[in-house]
Protein backbone atom coordinates (compact mmCIF):
# COMPACT_ATOMS: atom_id res chain seq x y z
CA UNK A 1 0.00 0.00 0.00
CA UNK A 2 1.13 3.65 -0.89
CA UNK A 3 1.31 5.56 2.45
CA UNK A 4 -0.38 9.00 2.52
CA UNK A 5 2.49 11.06 1.63
CA UNK A 6 3.21 9.51 -1.80
CA UNK A 7 -0.67 9.50 -2.47
CA UNK A 8 -0.82 13.44 -1.56
CA UNK A 9 2.41 14.20 -3.74
CA UNK A 10 0.54 11.76 -6.78
CA UNK A 11 -2.70 14.30 -6.24
CA UNK A 12 -0.75 16.71 -6.29
CA UNK A 13 1.24 16.25 -9.56
CA UNK A 14 -2.07 15.11 -11.30
CA UNK A 15 -3.73 18.63 -10.15
CA UNK A 16 -0.63 20.52 -11.54
CA UNK A 17 -0.63 18.76 -14.97
CA UNK A 18 -4.14 18.61 -15.34
CA UNK A 19 -4.32 22.82 -14.58
CA UNK A 20 -0.83 22.30 -17.35
CA UNK A 21 -3.13 20.71 -20.01
CA UNK A 22 -5.75 23.08 -19.50
CA UNK A 23 -3.64 26.11 -19.56
CA UNK A 24 -1.83 25.26 -22.90
CA UNK A 25 -4.89 23.16 -24.12
CA UNK A 26 -4.91 25.93 -27.80
CA UNK A 27 -1.07 25.10 -28.06
CA UNK A 28 -1.52 21.37 -27.64
CA UNK A 29 -3.90 20.77 -29.86
CA UNK A 30 -2.21 23.04 -32.40
CA UNK A 31 1.24 20.77 -31.79
CA UNK A 32 -1.21 17.54 -32.39
CA UNK A 33 -2.90 19.02 -35.96
CA UNK A 34 0.91 19.92 -37.12
CA UNK A 35 2.01 16.95 -36.47
CA UNK A 36 -0.79 15.17 -37.97
CA UNK A 37 -0.36 17.34 -41.06
CA UNK A 38 3.46 16.69 -41.47
CA UNK A 39 3.04 13.08 -40.93
CA UNK A 40 0.03 12.96 -43.62
CA UNK A 41 1.70 15.41 -45.75
CA UNK A 42 4.99 13.15 -46.00
CA UNK A 43 2.83 10.18 -46.56
CA UNK A 44 1.47 11.87 -50.07
CA UNK A 45 4.77 13.24 -50.94
CA UNK A 46 5.79 9.41 -50.82
CA UNK A 47 3.11 8.52 -53.08
CA UNK A 48 3.47 11.63 -55.28
CA UNK A 49 7.21 10.77 -55.46
CA UNK A 50 7.13 6.88 -56.02
CA UNK A 51 4.50 7.46 -58.40
CA UNK A 52 6.74 9.79 -60.67
CA UNK A 53 10.32 7.18 -59.96
CA UNK A 54 7.61 4.52 -61.46
CA UNK A 55 6.37 6.57 -64.34
CA UNK A 56 9.54 8.21 -65.21
CA UNK A 57 11.41 4.97 -65.09
CA UNK A 58 9.24 3.79 -67.34
CA UNK A 59 9.52 5.74 -70.08
CA UNK A 60 12.80 5.63 -69.85
CA UNK A 61 13.13 1.63 -70.40
CA UNK A 62 10.73 2.68 -73.76
CA UNK A 63 13.63 5.37 -75.16
CA UNK A 64 16.10 2.22 -74.18
CA UNK A 65 13.95 -0.27 -75.97
CA UNK A 66 13.54 2.27 -79.27
CA UNK A 67 17.33 2.62 -78.62
CA UNK A 68 18.32 -0.95 -78.86
CA UNK A 69 15.98 -1.43 -82.02
CA UNK A 70 17.18 2.23 -83.93
CA UNK A 71 20.29 0.52 -83.54
CA UNK A 72 19.97 -2.96 -84.99
CA UNK A 73 17.44 -1.49 -87.75
CA UNK A 74 19.30 -2.43 -91.20
CA UNK A 75 16.62 -0.74 -93.34
CA UNK A 76 17.21 2.77 -93.67
CA UNK A 77 13.89 4.11 -93.90
CA UNK A 78 12.93 2.13 -90.79
CA UNK A 79 16.28 2.95 -88.87
CA UNK A 80 15.34 6.92 -89.59
CA UNK A 81 11.10 6.07 -88.01
CA UNK A 82 13.02 4.52 -85.23
CA UNK A 83 15.29 7.80 -84.75
CA UNK A 84 11.75 9.79 -84.71
CA UNK A 85 9.98 7.91 -82.28
CA UNK A 86 13.21 7.44 -80.19
CA UNK A 87 14.10 11.37 -80.28
CA UNK A 88 10.40 12.09 -79.58
CA UNK A 89 10.48 9.33 -76.18
CA UNK A 90 13.92 10.87 -75.03
CA UNK A 91 12.73 14.82 -75.24
CA UNK A 92 9.69 13.43 -73.52
CA UNK A 93 11.23 12.24 -70.57
CA UNK A 94 13.81 14.78 -70.13
CA UNK A 95 11.06 17.71 -70.55
CA UNK A 96 8.40 15.65 -67.97
CA UNK A 97 10.74 14.80 -65.61
CA UNK A 98 14.31 16.98 -65.71
CA UNK A 99 15.60 15.97 -61.76
CA UNK A 100 14.59 12.45 -62.34
CA UNK A 101 17.54 9.76 -62.74
CA UNK A 102 15.36 8.52 -65.83
CA UNK A 103 16.43 11.97 -67.40
CA UNK A 104 20.13 11.09 -66.52
CA UNK A 105 19.76 8.02 -69.05
CA UNK A 106 17.62 9.85 -71.56
CA UNK A 107 20.49 12.60 -71.85
CA UNK A 108 22.98 9.60 -71.97
CA UNK A 109 20.96 7.63 -74.70
CA UNK A 110 20.76 10.85 -76.73
CA UNK A 111 24.12 11.75 -77.06
CA UNK A 112 24.89 8.19 -77.74
CA UNK A 113 22.44 8.16 -80.63
CA UNK A 114 24.14 11.65 -82.24
CA UNK A 115 27.78 9.84 -81.17
CA UNK A 116 26.88 6.85 -83.74
CA UNK A 117 25.09 9.48 -86.02
CA UNK A 118 28.94 11.25 -86.29
CA UNK A 119 26.85 14.36 -85.39
CA UNK A 120 29.40 15.59 -83.03
CA UNK A 121 27.68 19.24 -81.73
CA UNK A 122 24.52 17.24 -80.74
CA UNK A 123 26.58 14.55 -79.15
CA UNK A 124 28.87 16.86 -77.20
CA UNK A 125 25.59 18.96 -76.24
CA UNK A 126 23.87 16.21 -74.74
CA UNK A 127 26.45 14.69 -72.71
CA UNK A 128 27.49 18.19 -71.25
CA UNK A 129 23.60 18.78 -70.04
CA UNK A 130 23.96 15.25 -68.45
CA UNK A 131 27.45 16.53 -66.59
CA UNK A 132 25.71 19.70 -65.64
CA UNK A 133 22.56 18.45 -64.60
CA UNK A 134 23.73 15.23 -62.57
CA UNK A 135 27.11 16.39 -61.75
CA UNK A 136 27.25 13.43 -59.02
CA UNK A 137 25.33 11.41 -61.05
CA UNK A 138 27.69 7.86 -62.32
CA UNK A 139 27.14 8.75 -65.87
CA UNK A 140 28.66 12.58 -65.29
CA UNK A 141 32.05 11.64 -66.02
CA UNK A 142 31.64 9.25 -68.95
CA UNK A 143 29.63 11.84 -70.52
CA UNK A 144 32.39 14.14 -69.91
CA UNK A 145 34.86 12.18 -71.76
CA UNK A 146 32.34 11.33 -74.54
CA UNK A 147 32.12 15.02 -74.97
CA UNK A 148 35.91 15.86 -74.94
CA UNK A 149 35.91 12.66 -78.07
CA UNK A 150 33.22 14.60 -79.77
CA UNK A 151 35.30 18.08 -79.06
CA UNK A 152 38.36 16.36 -81.02
CA UNK A 153 36.61 14.91 -84.08
CA UNK A 154 35.52 18.77 -84.34
CA UNK A 155 38.72 19.34 -84.06
CA UNK A 156 38.38 21.78 -81.13
CA UNK A 157 41.26 20.79 -78.69
CA UNK A 158 40.74 23.34 -76.27
CA UNK A 159 36.83 22.29 -75.41
CA UNK A 160 38.19 18.81 -75.23
CA UNK A 161 40.90 19.29 -72.69
CA UNK A 162 38.65 21.81 -70.54
CA UNK A 163 36.33 18.57 -70.40
CA UNK A 164 39.27 15.82 -69.64
CA UNK A 165 39.87 18.34 -67.06
CA UNK A 166 36.45 18.28 -65.12
CA UNK A 167 37.28 14.30 -65.44
CA UNK A 168 40.84 15.07 -63.47
CA UNK A 169 39.66 17.81 -61.21
CA UNK A 170 36.36 16.74 -60.22
CA UNK A 171 36.00 12.39 -60.02
CA UNK A 172 39.04 11.34 -58.13
CA UNK A 173 38.26 7.32 -57.93
CA UNK A 174 36.85 6.75 -61.65
CA UNK A 175 38.09 4.29 -63.50
CA UNK A 176 38.36 6.56 -66.48
CA UNK A 177 41.07 8.97 -64.52
CA UNK A 178 44.49 6.87 -66.78
CA UNK A 179 42.71 7.68 -70.09
CA UNK A 180 41.67 11.36 -69.18
CA UNK A 181 45.38 12.09 -67.73
CA UNK A 182 46.69 10.32 -71.17
CA UNK A 183 44.44 12.42 -73.28
CA UNK A 184 45.57 15.18 -71.81
CA UNK A 185 49.34 14.77 -72.05
CA UNK A 186 48.58 13.90 -76.08
CA UNK A 187 46.39 17.10 -76.48
CA UNK A 188 49.22 19.54 -74.51
CA UNK A 189 51.97 17.31 -77.20
CA UNK A 190 49.68 18.76 -79.92
CA UNK A 191 49.65 22.18 -79.03
CA UNK A 192 53.27 21.83 -78.15
CA UNK A 193 53.04 22.50 -74.73
CA UNK A 194 55.33 19.66 -73.86
CA UNK A 195 55.74 21.00 -70.18
CA UNK A 196 52.09 20.41 -69.67
CA UNK A 197 52.27 17.14 -71.30
CA UNK A 198 54.48 15.89 -69.45
CA UNK A 199 52.89 16.86 -66.12
CA UNK A 200 50.30 14.64 -67.43
CA UNK A 201 52.06 12.03 -68.29
CA UNK A 202 54.10 12.32 -64.79
CA UNK A 203 50.58 12.28 -62.97
CA UNK A 204 49.93 8.57 -64.56
CA UNK A 205 53.48 7.19 -63.54
CA UNK A 206 52.84 8.70 -59.94
CA UNK A 207 49.23 7.12 -59.16
CA UNK A 208 48.69 4.80 -61.73
CA UNK A 209 51.45 3.53 -62.37
CA UNK A 210 50.06 -0.26 -63.27
CA UNK A 211 48.08 1.04 -66.13
CA UNK A 212 48.65 0.48 -69.68
CA UNK A 213 48.01 4.31 -70.41
CA UNK A 214 50.57 4.86 -68.02
CA UNK A 215 53.29 2.10 -70.12
CA UNK A 216 51.91 4.29 -73.30
CA UNK A 217 53.00 7.79 -71.38
CA UNK A 218 56.66 6.54 -70.87
CA UNK A 219 57.00 5.83 -74.15
CA UNK A 220 55.64 9.46 -75.34
CA UNK A 221 58.37 10.58 -72.67
CA UNK A 222 61.01 8.47 -74.02
CA UNK A 223 60.49 10.19 -77.47
CA UNK A 224 59.76 13.56 -76.19
CA UNK A 225 63.22 13.35 -74.24
CA UNK A 226 65.21 11.66 -77.65
CA UNK A 227 63.41 14.61 -79.98
CA UNK A 228 64.36 17.39 -76.97
CA UNK A 229 61.42 18.45 -76.29
CA UNK A 230 61.82 18.07 -72.59
CA UNK A 231 64.73 18.12 -70.92
CA UNK A 232 66.26 14.59 -69.78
Amino acid sequence: MQNPKEMTAKAKFMEKFSQFLLRNRVLLWSLLISMAVLITGYFIWFEWNRHIVENSSLLAEEAQRLYQEWSSEEDQNRKNQREEELLEALNLVIRKYPHQYAAERALFIKGNLFFEKENWDDAARAYLDLAHSFARGYLAPLSLFNAAVAYEKLNEPDKALANYKLITDNYSDNYLLPHAHFSLGRLYEQKEEYDLALSSYNRLEDDYSASNWTKIARNRIIELTINGKIGK
